[in-house]
Parts: structure tokens; C-alpha cells; sequence
């Protein structure tokens, strides 16, 4: 008899708690000054955004996300210069390590919680680690790890630093393991709550021990002893994700502790399924005791939508057929071949025939037998056909709703139940989150490949603006201002005194207005003139237009030296600002000078989108490998149990056909007379 499983029933609580005190402190020194760039500092930005959100991504279970984050986390983090404190990176990699073996990563995950084991002493830190190795081990039936796990939690003690859940859980794996090797697993049992779905689980799985021992007395009292334990379990215990959400990081609830319709609807649903494994468990466990009474009443209480529903029928009908109730037993198997295709419908079929046989009615029998050989061509044909859908690469990929041939429906059951030799529900659910990461990382790296693209167009077109753009205009603009700002200065510096201390008319006029530099000229002009006459003429001019001139250039001297102060200030104070104007120019010139001519930008831009594009690359063909390798596994073992199905199915129609053979032979003699 199979082990009942508990698995994926981990919930991960977040708990916070904020101490704040007011002390008064003395006066903190300035803070230095950050000489990072600003590229360095947005990354620093982006890393701490980026701890919160892988933080985020592991608490409501999405480990593709987890993973994803985690590697912009690294990508972030050299950028900014600035690594993270080391309880941080070992936080990093403790959910890095617990998403990995979430997505079936074992190795990489084993390898990253050892490492933390070895080298962290923070006891948040050691008492997760030591969960997550204890769960490795426990899910790839590996016995040992997780005794070893509880011991080194309980000698450090470091219960508290792990969940109620988790620390639930591992209680459970430790168990188990005990139970396994004849230890005592009952006294550390009473260390889960008495409400826990996991006590449920341990008695019923020591109820199979027992039943496997042959000691069925006892596996009676524990499976009677289970169903009264579950049905004082509270409903909301009994949650588990569905299959599309479906982890060990599952009944985190951000949102208060009651259960929603469908959650509840869903709880009802799996602790019906379990009180329907029990029953038939306890019934198939009477008939071994040869109490078909009581059998009777176990298997009648199996829900007829259960999984074990038409297996229950089938036994139903064999018990009352071990009781000579054959009209009873009849009509159970007539319902079930009726109603069902599957393979049950084929042994009911078979049932039938030997009912018949043994009552007299070996045409009734006959006509039986011929048409449970019909029907097991079928079923061999069919398993034949699908044979070749199994093998095709994404039949996997839609297992839990494909189209299964509905007479080995069982098969599928045993696939998604992970009630075999194989825990083939766990493989799968790894399968389905690789899966998806897989995808995710398709269309990352396809996004990687438009990045290099966008950088291509980026590149051709700087290209070309460079091209474009022509700078010797505003190289010669800057040069003529330049000279214009030293001739000014060269005035300027030339006129410090006024006139009346040795400062030429000629040199003032470089501060007069247009007005003044006019009259002056008008006044030089007159006195060459005047100059030029009484040169030509043997009669000089009459003085008085001389002294006229003299008085009139005396009177424009007087005005320039009174106002020379004001306006060498004003000149001074102008030039100041066109060489702030120019310095401001010739600033951006060379600005955009360097701009034209450096392509670094966008090379460093490509050196980053390389670096994503090879961690993308990386983990797509760890991811894919890692999908190929569940897929083959998976295979393999539907496949193996189709064959055996197959082997079975082919004995069934040889013994079928012999015994329509039988049939014929007993039936002539009953012609002959």
C-alpha cells in the first residue's frame, strides 16, 4: 500500500518588527562628499530597490521572479561600487538556494546552503539553512538529513528563527524519517500542534506501515484514528495551492488569516479527498481481515467523484462476490462497466463473465468475455496511439488537462498524484515553474537582442549628428569675441587715471558715447583745416577761430574727464560679463566638442546589455537543461508504466480468450444432447 505525503504544505510567514528610541545624541559631523558618478549612484538606487523586490518576488512565490531579480541584484551591485553587507548577500543567497531547489536546481542549491552553513553565523540565517537542506534531502527521499537539520536547530537553539510552519514541517520530515526506520517518531509527534494537518498524515502513514507489516489490527485502529483526527482538523489547515500555484512557499496571505470562497471550496475538496484515501485504505484493509461487513461500510463512504471511487466499486463488488452475494456484486460491476471506460470498466467486465460462469450462465458469460475482449483491443490500441503523443517535447506542458485516453485515466492519476515509485507531482510542478522560467527568459533575451538593436540605431544615428553638426562657425564667433575682450581689456587697463593725470583725450574717447566721439572728431577736423588755410593762404585766419575751436575741444576734455569714473565702471563692469558670457560659451563648446567625438556612452551602454544578455543566456540553458532532464525523467516513467500497462492488458485478452475457449467447450456438450 502507497504512503499518504504531505507535501507543499510550507506557508512562510513575513514578520516585522520596528524599534525606534529617542536618545540625544551629539551634533553629526557633515557628510562626506560623494565622488561617485551619477550612473553609480541611480545603480545604488536600483540595488536597494532591487533587494526589496527579490525579497518580494520569494514571499509571494514566484521563484522565476526570485531568480530574475536576484541577477539584476549582481548586475546593480557592480555597477554601483558599492557591494551589499554580508548579512544581505547571505540573505540574498538563502532565498537564491530555496528558489533553486523550489525549481529542482538541487545541485546549485545544496551547494549554495552548504556554503551558508559553513560560513554564516547569523542564526536567521543557520536555522533557514538547515530547513531548506532537510527539505532538499526529504523530497529526493534521502533519510538522515533531517535529523541531522532538527538536532543542530534545537542544540543552537534556533526554533524561534523559523516559522510555525516551517518548523511544523520539519517536525513532520523528522518523523516521517523515524517511522521509516522503526524509531520513536510518536513522542516528537506530540510536538506539532494537535490541530496540525501533519499529525493526520503521520498516523496515516503508520496505519500503511502497519498494513504492509500484515499487522492489520493495528493498521485498523490508525486509520480510524487518522479520520477522527482530521475531522477535528480546522478547514483552513487543510489549504493547499492548487496545481497552478502550487510550492513550497504556499498559504502566505498577505491579507488576513480566513479563507476565501474558492479557498475554501478548495479545502473542502482535498479533506474529502483524504477521508475518501482512508476509507479505502481501511476498507482494503478489513478485506484483508476477511471483515466484508465492515469493508462494505468503509468503501460506501468513498465519494462517487473521488479518484478512488471506481477502484472502490471494483473491491465493492469482489467483497460481495467473497460473500456469494452475486446479484449484489453483479450489479456493481454492471454499473461500473456501464458508466466507466476505464480500466476498472475492463476488470468489471471481466467480473461480470466470471459471475455468470459461476452461476450457470455461460452464454451470459460468453457474450461477457467477448465484449471484455473487444474493449481490450481497444484500450491497447488507444494505449498504442498515445504512445506517440507522450513522446512528443511539450506533452508535458498541458499533462494535468490533456487528452488523455479515457481508458487509463488512471495513469494520468498516478502521474499527478506522485503516488508511485516516483514523486512524479513534485517533478512536475518543477517542470511547470522551469518551464515558465524558461519563457521568461525567452522573451528577456529577445528584449536584450531589441536593446542591441536600439544601440545599433543609436550608434548610426550619433553617427550622423556628428556629421551634421559643424562646429568651426562657432569656433570662429568664440575666437572674434575673444579678441574683441582682450582690445576692450587693453583699453580699459590703459585709462585707469583720469585726464588730469596723464590720460590723453584720444585715450578717453575709448569710454566716450557716439555723441562725444562725433564732436571730437568734428573739433580734429576743424583744427586741420584751420591748419590747412593758414598754410595756403599768405593771410593766416583771424585767431579767434582757433581759440573758438581750443575753447570748444576744452569744453568736451572737461565733460569726458568728469564723467570718466562713472563710465570706466560701467565699461569695467560690462566686460566682466561678456567674459563670464564667453567662459560660459566656450564652456559648452568644448562640451560638445568632447560629446561629437566620444562614443564611450554608448560603448559602456553595450558592455551592460552584454553582461545581461550572457547571465540571460546562462541561466535560459541551465533552465532549459534542467527542463529536458525533468522531461526525460518524466517520460520515462509514464512511459515504463504504459508498458507495463501494455504487458497487463496483453495477459488479460490471452486469458480472456482462453476462457471464452473454456466457455465454448463447456457449452457443447450442453448442444450434443
Amino acid at each position: 500500500m502507497t504512503q499518504f505525503k504531505a507535501t507543499k504544505f510550507a506557508c512562510v510567514a513575513l514578520l516585522s518588527a520596528t524599534l525606534s528610541a529617542c536618545f540625544s545624541t551629539p551634533e553629526q559631523p557633515a557628510p562626506a562628499v560623494d565622488t561617485r558618478s551619477a550612473e553609480q549612484i541611480l545603480a545604488q538606487k536600483r540595488q536597494d530597490l532591487a533587494f526589496g523586490q527579490v525579497a518580494y518576488s520569494y514571499f509571494q512565490d514566484a521563484p522565476d521572479q526570485t531568480l530574475l531579480q536576484g541577477a539584476l541584484t549582481r548586475l546593480n551591485e557592480q555597477i554601483a561600487q558599492t557591494p551589499y553587507s554580508i548579512d544581505d548577500k547571505d540573505r540574498l543567497d538563502l532565498m537564491k538556494g530555496a528558489v533553486s531547489l523550489q525549481l529542482g536546481m538541487t545541485q546549485q542549491a545544496e551547494s549554495i546552503l552548504n556554503r551558508l552553513l559553513s560560513q554564516s553565523a547569523d542564526p536567521y540565517i543557520q536555522a533557514n539553512t538547515w530547513f531548506w537542506l532537510a527539505k532538499s534531502s526529504f523530497v529526493q527521499k534521502r533519510t538522515g538529513v533531517s535529523e541531522r537539520a532538527y538536532a543542530a536547530i534545537i542544540e543552537n537553539d534556533l526554533e524561534d528563527e523559523l516559522s510555525e510552519d516551517l518548523w511544523e514541517e520539519l517536525i513532520y520530515q523528522v518523523s516521517h524519517d523515524r517511522m521509516k526506520t522503526g524509531g520513536d517518531w510518536e513522542t516528537l509527534a506530540e510536538d506539532l500542534p494537535s490541530d496540525s494537518i501533519y499529525q493526520t498524515y503521520l498516523i496515516a502513514n503508520s496505519a500503511v506501515l502497519a498494513h504492509n507489516q500484515q499487522d492489520y489490527e493495528t493498521a485498523n485502529n490508525a486509520f480510524i484514528k487518522a479520520k477522527l483526527t482530521l475531522d477535528d482538523t480546522p478547514l483552513e489547515n487543510a489549504v493547499k495551492e492548487g496545481n497552478e500555484h502550487f510550492s513550497w512557499l504556499s498559504w502566505f496571505n498577505w491579507f488576513g488569516n480566513g479563507l476565501s470562497e474558492a479557498e475554501e471550496s478548495r479545502a473542502y475538496q482535498e479533506r474529502n479527498a483524504l477521508f475518501d484515501t482512508l476509507n479505502y485504505g481501511l476498507g482494503v484493509n478489513l478485506l484483508e481481515q476477511k471483515d466484508y461487513a465492515n469493508a462494505l461500510i468503509a468503501l460506501k463512504l468513498i465519494g462517487r467523484e473521488s479518484l478512488q471511487a471506481e477502484q472502490a466499486l471494483l473491491t465493492y463488488g469482489w467483497t460481495l462476490a467473497q460473500e456469494n452475494r452475486w446479484p449484489l456484486a453483479m450489479a456493481a460491476w454492471q454499473h461500473l462497466r456501464d458508466t466507466s471506460k476505464g480500466i476498472y470498466a475492463l476488470q468489471a467486465s471481466h467480473g461480470l463473465a466470471y459471475g455468470y460462469e459461476q452461476q450457470g450462465a455461460l452464454g451470459e458469460a460468453f457474450t461477457a468475455l467477448r465484449d471484455s475482449s473487444r474493449q481490450l483491443d481497444a484500450a491497447m490500441h488507444s494505449l498504442s496511439e498515445f504512445d506517440e503523443q507522450v513522446q512528443q517535447a511539450d506533452f508535458f506542458d498541458t499533462v494535468a488537462n490533456g487528452s488523455w485516453p479515457i481508458e487509463h485515466r488512471d495513469l494520468q492519476v498516478l502521474l499527478l498524484s506522485g503516488d508511485g515509485d516516483m514523486d512524479t507531482a513534485y517533478l512536475l510542478d518543477v517542470r511547470r515553474q522551469a518551464k515558465q522560467l524558461q519563457n521568461t527568459l525567452e522573451d528577456n533575451i529577445a528584449q536584450i537582442e531589441g536593446m542591441h538593436r536600439l544601440l545599433d540605431e543609436r550608434e548610426q544615428a550619433f553617427a550622423r549628428r556628428s556629421e551634421a553638426l559643424s562646429l568651426s562657425d562657432s569656433q570662429d564667433i568664440l575666437d572674434s569675441t575673444l579678441l574683441r575682450i582682450e582690445a576692450m581689456e587693453a583699453a580699459l587697463m590703459a585709462t585707469k587715471a583720469p585726464a588730469a593725470e596723464g590720460v590723453s583725450l584720444s585715450q578717453q574717447t575709448l569710454l566716450a558715447s557716439n555723441d562725444q566721439v562725433a564732436a571730437i572728431e568734428r573739433l580734429e577736423k576743424a583744427e586741420a583745416r584751420i591748419v590747412r588755410i593758414n598754410s595756403e593762404r599768405k593771410r593766416p585766419l583771424s585767431k579767434k577761430y582757433a581759440q573758438r575751436v581750443a575753447r570748444l575741444k576744452g569744453v568736451l576734455e572737461w565733460e569726458l574727464s568728469e564723467a570718466f569714473p562713472n563710465s570706466h565702471w560701467q565699461h569695467q563692469k560690462q566686460l566682466n560679463k561678456l567674459k563670464k558670457a564667453y567662459a560660459a560659451a566656450n564652456k559648452q563648446y568644448q562640451q560638445l566638442k568632447n560629446l561629437q567625438n566620444d562614443t564611450s556612452i554608448i560603448a559602456a551602454q553595450r558592455e551592460r546589455v552584454e553582461l545581461m544578455a550572457a547571465s540571460a543566456q546562462s541561466d535560459y540553458v541551465r533552465t532549459k537543461a534542467l527542463v529536458d532532464s525533468l522531461t526525460q525523467r518524466l517520460t520515462q516513467f509514464l512511459r515504463a508504466n504504459m508498458a507495463l500497462r501494455m504487458q497487463e492488458l496483453s495477459d488479460q485478452q490471452v486469458a480472456t480468450r482462453l476462457a471464452i475457449i473454456r466457455i465454448q467447450d463447456l457449452a457443447q456438450p450442453a448442444r450434443g444432447r
